[in-house]
């Protein structure tokens, strides 16, 4: 289970996320509970599906419930975090032999996404500026998701664009956070 950072207010734009997720094991039970309570009232019975819950003060709420994979690198943070591969067990399901995950007792490894958001608007000169990181292999994602030249909007502005996405593992979620934060912080974006 991952958690998701606060958004960027007033425009609910993501910020990051973290996995495994810090919240109490109770309250990830009860999240977990919502989610298998509601994927079998959907008729799932053998499927990889991705649930997003919000943790609130009156209990679990279900913002989501997709017949699907989670999106972008959520395959290859789960398989670092859990040990189970996602594409493995969905193409179990569709070839109809029983799907058997066998996660490790214990999170492996912490993993965690940020969304960069533009600091300024105007543009970006170059798109470049991840590319230091191509050699580190605790670095498992670093895109740039703008073009050089195109507009971006800072939150200041109006609603803020993501710029790129960084994801890092580390030994435990709050070594991957540290890590992930210091890569941000020492970036040196080019504004035009």
């Amino acid at each position: 289970m991952s958690e998701n950072w606060p958004t960027e207010e007033p425009y609910f734009v993501e910020t990051g996320m973290h996995s495994p997720s810090a919240h109490p094991s109770e309250r990830l039970a009860a999240m977990t509970d919502l989610s298998v309570r509601v994927a079998t009232a959907l008729g799932f019975t053998d499927a990889v599906l991705h649930a997003e819950v919000k943790d609130t003060s009156r209990g679990p709420r279900l913002l989501e419930m997709n017949a699907r994979l989670g999106g972008g690198v959520i395959q290859d943070i789960h398989k670092l975090v859990t040990g189970v591969d996602l594409v493995e067990q969905q193409l179990l399901v569709a070839t109809g032999v029983q799907a058997n995950p066998a996660p490790n007792p214990e999170p492996v490894h912490g993993v965690t996404t940020v969304f960069m958001h533009a600091s300024r608007s105007g543009t970006l000169t170059d798109t470049h500026f991840l590319d230091h990181l191509a050699g580190d292999p605790k670095v498992i994602q670093r895109d740039v998701v703008v073009d050089a030249g195109e507009p971006i909007v800072a939150a200041a502005d109006g609603f803020p664009t993501v710029i790129a996405e960084l994801t890092v593992y580390a030994d435990d979620a709050q070594a991957a956070v540290a890590k992930a934060r210091g890569i941000v912080e020492s970036l040196e974006i080019p504004y035009g």
